[in-house]
């Protein structure tokens, strides 16, 4: 039940996230595109890993929450 979820949501933020890059192509950016500048960018914490499944989806909501409290600022 997680897996598909959690795939579902991988796939989602995969083409929301081309999506944004595109845009950012367009207006005369440069989207970001490698890991050092993703976690310079980054507004969200890295979690620690686990393989608890209750623990990967309370930390994905965490997440989640963060993300959309830092679109509201």
């Amino acid at each position: 039940m997680y897996h598909r979820l959690l795939e579902e949501q991988y796939h989602e933020l995969a083409e929301a996230i081309d999506i944004l890059a595109e845009r950012i192509r367009m207006l005369g950016g440069t989207a970001p595109g490698s890991l050092k500048e993703f976690l310079e960018l980054a507004c969200i914490p890295e979690t620690k890993k686990t393989t608890i499944q209750d623990q990967m989806i309370k930390d994905l909501v965490e997440s989640h929450e963060a993300l959309a409290q830092h679109c509201k600022e």
